[in-house]
């Protein structure tokens, strides 16, 4: 008896372990859908609105449904507008690095620290351009984490199942 619930205990863990990781390239996914829908409302606000960067970055904090990018676009907004020492662009740095090892890979955080340089700095018609293009290339990256994960997710739920099946059989 004791020995079938270890079995399952071992089996169960394992499988787990496996719908973790496939859970964890889907997360990616999600933040990538996430940051294409900030880009495209903060391209509609620069172009169609004449406020204020902070006003417009609370404007999406708004708007953002997960609860770490809420807090750091109401930061950076309240960091900008008060005059601290920082720049918009020091600012954008500061909010997507603090983000990116959650759930994004280095090479979508450089696509969102390039158009930083640019928030605030250079006209509108330049700053939607450069938000169109930051969109652009962060979508081919998404478009390459849906293909991995159609990929690999069935393989890390197999394979979370198969580790602990051969644990099982090394200790019986």
């Amino acid at each position: 008896m004791i020995k079938l619930i270890g079995i399952t205990l071992i089996l169960g863990a394992s499988t787990f372990g496996g719908f973790l990781c496939a859970e964890r390239m889907a997360q990616r996914c999600r933040m990538l859908r996430q940051w294409l829908r900030i880009l495209e409302m903060l391209a509609t606000e620069i172009y169609y609105h004449s406020d204020l960067l902070p006003q417009i970055l609370d404007r999406i904090a708004a708007t953002v449904n997960e609860k770490n990018l809420e807090v750091e676009f109401r930061r950076m907004a309240r960091t900008i507008a008060f005059g601290a020492d920082s720049s918009v662009a020091e600012a954008w740095t500061a909010l997507v690095t603090g983000l990116l090892p959650e759930k994004l890979r280095p090479e979508d955080g450089q696509v969102l620290l390039e158009l930083g340089s640019y928030l605030g700095v250079t006209d509108r018609e330049d700053q939607v351009k450069k938000i169109r293009t930051c969109q652009s290339r962060l979508e081919g990256n998404l478009a390459g984490a849906e293909l991995e994960v159609k990929k690999r997710t069935n393989l890390y739920r197999y394979l979370g199942f198969a580790a602990g099946a051969i644990v099982v059989l090394w200790l019986l």
